[in-house]
């Protein structure tokens, strides 16, 4: 089937922008619309229940898609006919009651789409996704995560409100710390790296990133350092640090795509 058999110019179509436009490149759009929660993701137009990649313990898997058999067991008369859900890394351990509760907000956010769909002009945006603030709450903090600190106050009671609202015993967890707590522990440096294109290894090589419309390209350079096992053991080295900061550095410049790595030649 062609895309020309599914639609045709001046159809209206419910997308999702998940890729924002760089340089002449449009946003990417999918028509596969999903909305995420804290600890589940909402595939309106995908029925069933899958898991997280990350989470990787079978018996914790099965246990989760049991969990999730009975939600829409349970619960189906009030979500989304037809919606199917994905276990997020952070629903291991919760409750049916917990993943319910964060299933049900995510079907209330769905109706108000579909409710504006019907008296939207189009073409119009129908929902954005939560600010920073409340996206780093959503999506950072979990169990595991001890205190989260922000200098600013507006910014805390922003926080605040989201936890009481979605995850209330986080809220406590919330301190206000003096300004400047970024430089304090030097992440105004590591921000400011991200726009270089170059990024030291520790051995004294280096990396250096460059991105296209196309791709990204990383180059791999040993510079002066030399491994006294001879230049076999320089390249293991040089390689084995460059990928562990590759990976690193791909997380923190939200790096997406093709991603073209040039090793040094073993």
């Amino acid at each position: 089937t062609g895309i020309s058999d599914c639609v045709r110019e001046g159809d209206a179509l419910l997308v999702q922008v998940i890729k924002d436009p760089i340089g002449d490149k449009g946003a990417r759009l999918s028509a596969g619309v999903t909305l995420p929660g804290r600890l589940v993701v909402m595939t309106p137009g995908q029925a069933g229940i899958a898991v997280s990649r990350r989470i990787e313990d079978e018996a914790q898997r099965l246990a989760l898609t049991d969990l999730g058999e009975r939600l829409l067991g349970e619960k189906n008369g009030a979500l989304v006919p037809g919606a199917g859900f994905i276990f997020r890394t952070a629903a291991q351990g919760a409750s049916l009651a917990e993943l319910a509760q964060d299933a049900q907000t995510l079907t209330e956010i769905w109706h108000g789409i579909e409710e504006r769909r019907r008296t939207a002009r189009m073409p119009s945006t129908l929902y954005r996704d939560l600010g920073p603030i409340e996206r780093a709450m959503r999506d950072v903090v979990r169990g595991e995560v001890g205190r989260v600190l922000i200098d600013d106050a507006l910014a805390a009671d922003a926080a605040r409100a989201y936890c009481r609202k979605a995850m209330p015993g986080a809220e406590e967890r919330i301190a206000v710390a003096a300004r400047g707590l970024f430089e304090r522990h030097g992440l105004e440096e590591e921000i400011a790296s991200l726009s270089q294109p170059r990024v030291a290894l520790p051995c004294g090589g280096w990396i250096t990133i460059e991105t296209t419309e196309a791709l990204t390209a990383v180059d791999v350079n040993s510079g002066s350092f030399v491994q006294s096992g001879g230049l076999e053991e320089t390249s293991l080295a040089v390689n084995l640090e460059a990928a562990a900061e590759i990976g690193r550095q791909i997380r923190l410049r939200g790096i997406g795509g093709l991603i073209v790595v040039d090793f040094i030649h073993l």
